[in-house]
């Protein structure tokens, strides 16, 4: 990655940071003002959130970032109406529905649910929603390249609602917050963040695409988006696997430490990835030209050096600073110190294979980065059952670390068998 790619990327970091900063401040408010069972129900709710928007979003705001440029910039406004359209109501219709049905579950009162919890239930379950529309508004801002701002409203404003929530719950009660009750300003963070995203989504988009009567091309998108949703799929439940095993494997407070060590990581998994999503509309220009191979892979070997250079910077600023930033949590927390030192290892060998994973599934070999990714859910799932009855949350850590390099090391030799691409930080350049 050169020139103005680059100072993108890093710019990119820059703000994901900071927006993922204010998040690890507000699970700080939230871990300082709940009991760690309590917080640990919020973890696990957010959790099932996450994966649940991962399905019920079929991947459209993949969908979105792959065809929206290259229509606009072949002048195909109608299709690009019609895709932002199409987005938008599959996506609300679905998540609606299975909304409605897990929430008539809920009413139902089926066996293994809590009882008492039914509040706690409802919360998590009206989070999908509005959590499915702004992942598609996401998408649309990333397609009209506006990156940036997709994350300042997206995550950062996010943020800064729910810690202006907290503190208005927390001024109520001046007692330890329930879980039902963070999710609900969770619910409420979520569609003002929402409503934001789509007034600017909807300033910025091309009047000519707005006004353009709409053509669909449901089959190609629909083939797209399943080709995609194996991806982000396999993506999501790879990425939160340990923790939804260790809600069922460990007790609530040992989930608490962990929730809080995977919480630390955050920041390195927003910065590792951030040069990627500047990555991908340059790479694929270049790929549709089919001239410039060698700029092709010298953007993936800065991509790849850059995310290790973010990896090991975090290592050590995590080793030095990780234990103060621990005991605000509370004594009750510091023992994430282990397995969160064990996460980043992870990360910083799995860096040294690049960004072959998002490479793959944006350049036609969708197949690449879910066997890759499938590679990792069995690794860690195996170990996770292996090691969570014996050492807690350091091998929840130990087997996470594990899938994830061996993720990477399929990814990267898969995709350099299909595609001949390096994804590593030492590819060969072409002279």
């Amino acid at each position: 990655m050169i020139g103005s790619q680059a100072r993108s990327a890093w710019l990119n970091t820059a703000l994901k940071l900071g927006s993922t900063g204010l998040s690890f401040l507000l699970f700080l408010v939230l871990a300082r003002t709940m009991a760690p069972e309590e917080f640990a129900r919020v973890a696990l709710a957010l959790v099932w959130v996450a994966l649940g928007s991962s399905v019920v979003g079929m991947s459209m705001p993949a969908v979105l970032v792959r065809f929206l440029p290259a229509q606009w910039a072949r002048g195909h406004v109608a299709q690009a109406n019609g895709l932002v359209i199409f987005a938008l109501v599959a996506t609300a219709l679905l998540a609606t529905l299975v909304a409605l049905s897990l929430l008539g579950f809920v009413w139902a009162g089926l066996p293994g649910l809590a009882t008492g919890q039914r509040h706690y239930y409802q919360a998590t379950i009206l989070l999908l929603l509005p959590s499915v529309l702004l992942l598609v508004l996401t998408g649309l801002l990333q397609g009209l390249n506006r990156v940036l701002a997709a994350e300042v409203l997206a995550n950062l404003l996010r943020s800064v609602l729910m810690l202006a929530l907290l503190a208005g719950l927390w001024w109520t009660h001046r007692s330890n917050l329930s879980a039902s009750w963070v999710l609900a300003a969770y619910l409420v963070a979520n569609g003002v963040a929402l409503v934001a995203c789509a007034a600017y989504a909807w300033r910025v988009l091309p009047p000519a695409i707005r006004t353009a009567t709409p053509a669909f091309e449901i089959r190609a998108w629909s083939q797209a988006a399943l080709g995609f949703c194996g991806v982000m799929v396999a993506a999501a439940v790879n990425e939160r696997l340990d923790l939804v095993l260790m809600g069922f494997m460990a007790t609530k407070p040992e989930v608490a430490v962990y929730a809080v060590a995977t919480r630390f990581l955050q920041p390195v998994l927003v910065a590792v990835t951030a040069a990627t999503a500047v990555l991908i509309p340059g790479l694929l220009e270049k790929l549709a030209s089919g001239t410039d191979s060698v700029g092709v892979q010298q953007m993936l070997r800065g991509c790849a050096r850059t995310m290790l250079s973010v990896a090991v910077l975090a290592l050590l600023g995590l080793w030095l600073v990780a234990p103060w930033f621990l005991s605000l949590f509370g004594p009750h927390y510091e023992p994430a110190l282990r397995p969160l030192l064990i996460l980043v290892c992870g990360q910083v060998v799995a860096a040294f294979f690049g960004p072959a994973v998002a490479v793959a599934a944006f350049t036609g070999r969708p197949h690449v980065a879910v066997l890759s990714l499938c590679v990792g859910i069995v690794v860690n799932g195996a170990l996770n059952l292996v090691l969570v009855p014996q050492l807690g949350a350091s091998g929840a850590a130990l087997a996470t670390a594990v899938a994830t390099v061996a993720t990477a090391l399929f990814a990267w030799h898969w995709l350099k068998r299909a595609t001949r691409l390096d994804a590593s930080v030492i590819a060969r350049v072409p002279a």
